[in-house]
């Protein structure tokens, strides 16, 4: 997984409160499976909804570091599958795309510093 993903994926994780998850992502490197597997132990109701968020944040921000030969897979087929557990369908992909896209505008120059810290 690339770093623009882990760091993505952290920030929104921290946005959203977790912070423990976060430090877990970056730490480990987690890709977006990784990410899925974290939240499926979590205990709040809500942690579908936020990984789907953290996985789209995720895969924005690898879009605005390098939209050269982007693609929003494994991320979208991931998240599709949660809301599809889930009873909601692509339709809810759009909304959850849209809030992931805002959260990465509200963080970028956070996450930007950040790719810019060598690993």
């Amino acid at each position: 997984m690339t770093a623009a993903f882990i760091v993505g994926a952290a920030s929104a994780a921290r946005a959203l409160g977790y912070r423990r998850a976060a430090a877990i992502i970056e730490s480990e490197k987690l890709d977006a499976e990784g990410v899925i597997n974290l939240f499926s132990f979590s205990a709040p109701k809500a942690r579908w909804r936020d990984a789907a968020l953290i996985l789209l944040a995720g895969s924005v921000v690898r879009y605005r570091s390098q939209p050269e030969g982007w693609s929003s897979e494994p991320e979208r087929r991931l998240v599709l599958d949660l809301l599809c557990q889930h009873g909601l369908d692509e339709d809810h992909l759009k909304c959850v795309t849209k809030r992931a896209s805002a959260l990465v505008a509200k963080t970028w120059p956070q996450i930007e510093r950040q790719l810019r810290v060598p690993a």
